[in-house]
């Protein structure tokens, strides 16, 4: 059977499976690109009905994306239409970091510490979940701007990797293969 994305809505209510999406990709980077592109004919409803600027699309490893842009290409007859998504945790740039919870200076603090003040100020939409142990590193003007802006702090200061997972971002050391110290003897 073959595996197809899935519609919603900003509120993610699924309206329905886009059959004519075609030409997938995927981009993903370590802490950085995290995109799906993907054309659809103008001419099907799956462009007229099922995908609404801002709402979501849903891939086949169940990974949510918010749509940004519905651009038309011109490509000889063909009428198409690219569309270009980004993950949710790109969302975090809608939340704005609470004055009461910047970080002005401090010693030795504990990356769960400043990840529990980005969650928090989610109203727990996302959660972030540390899934390795760091050292304690000294915080010094910590929570000017958005969320994904401190999100990037964390990450740049403990030196960690972010792996999303639709509303729950994981922070590691280092992302792939857990046991590096494979020997073959012959």
């Amino acid at each position: 059977m073959a595996q197809y994305l899935q519609s919603y809505d900003k509120n993610l209510k699924r309206v329905g499976i886009l059959v004519d999406a075609y030409d997938i990709q995927r981009r993903r980077r370590v802490n950085a690109d995290y995109s799906l592109d993907f054309f659809v004919p103008m001419t099907s409803a799956d462009y007229r009905e099922k995908l609404p600027l801002k709402g979501h699309v849903m891939d086949e490893r169940g990974q949510y994306y918010v749509i940004n842009s519905r651009q038309r290409v011109r490509d000889g007859r063909k009428l198409t239409a690219s569309i270009s998504c980004t993950h949710v945790m790109f969302k975090l740039t809608d939340y704005k970091f609470p004055y009461a919870s910047y970080i002005d200076e401090a010693y030795g603090v504990h990356i769960t510490q400043l990840t529990a003040l980005i969650q928090a100020a989610t109203g727990g939409r996302f959660t972030i979940s540390v899934d390795d142990t760091f050292d304690l590193v000294d915080v010094k003007d910590f929570g000017r701007g958005n969320l994904l802006q401190a999100l990037n702090d964390v990450i740049t200061m403990y030196n960690a990797e972010v792996e999303p997972d639709n509303f729950t971002i994981h922070l590691r050391k280092k992302i792939g293969n857990q046991s590096p110290d494979i020997r073959y003897q012959l």
